[in-house]
């Protein structure tokens, strides 16, 4: 039941997302994982390209990214850390599990007058249906800059919902539709993203 659902709610905001006015950004992500470095090399809208380095054996996930907009170059490091645990099903009927994905940010560049420190907390709900994993998840971000860090406030909101399907053992393609929103839930604007991530 709980995969039926997520499926179900997964379809229908692939429909209305593509549906609304305002769906008009797309991105292409290609990632390469391996067990001790990954690289994420991705597009979205017409002049946005990005570029991000992980340390994947350490603690905490560590992260460099590199992003050219038009000619406006940013950069950002990051912390990030995912527990998940499964809350329904077993390894022979797939498994449904609740994850949380804390993520820290610093970013700075030419879209910044001051360097900006951003914190997200993610929480989500995964299903594994056999042929693909569908998920939901949504976060919230509270942010400051270096004027004063401790100036914390509400920044940003999100929903994304998706599934992860596996074309070959090391190849995974993610597809998702991502619901950005201010720090109101307001003035939302949806962006298609298809990933592909090949493991080594």
């Amino acid at each position: 039941m709980n995969k039926l659902a997520i499926t179900v709610a997964a379809l229908a905001m692939f429909s209305t997302a593509a549906l609304a006015e305002d769906f008009d950004n797309t991105g292409l992500n290609v990632s390469l994982q391996g067990d001790v470095i990954g690289v994420e090399i991705g597009t979205q809208d017409s002049e946005l390209r990005s570029v991000k380095l992980t340390a994947n054996s350490l603690p905490i996930g560590l992260g460099l990214k590199a992003i050219t907009n038009d000619g406006v170059r940013d950069y950002e490091i990051s912390l990030d850390k995912r527990f998940s645990s499964p809350i329904s099903g077993d390894a022979a009927t797939g498994v449904t599990s609740l994850y949380v994905n804390p993520e820290l940010v610093i970013a700075t560049g030419d879209s910044y007058a001051d360097e900006k420190m951003s914190f997200t907390s993610a929480l989500g709900i995964e299903s594994d249906i056999g042929f693909a994993k569908p998920y939901i998840e949504g976060g919230y971000t509270f942010a400051s800059t270096s004027a004063d860090w401790f100036d914390i406030g509400r920044d940003a909101s999100y929903a994304k919902i998706g599934a992860v399907a596996p074309i070959t053992d090391r190849i995974n393609l993610d597809l998702s539709v991502t619901r950005s929103m201010d720090k109101d839930f307001n003035n939302a604007d949806h962006e298609a993203l298809v990933k592909v991530v090949f493991n080594f």
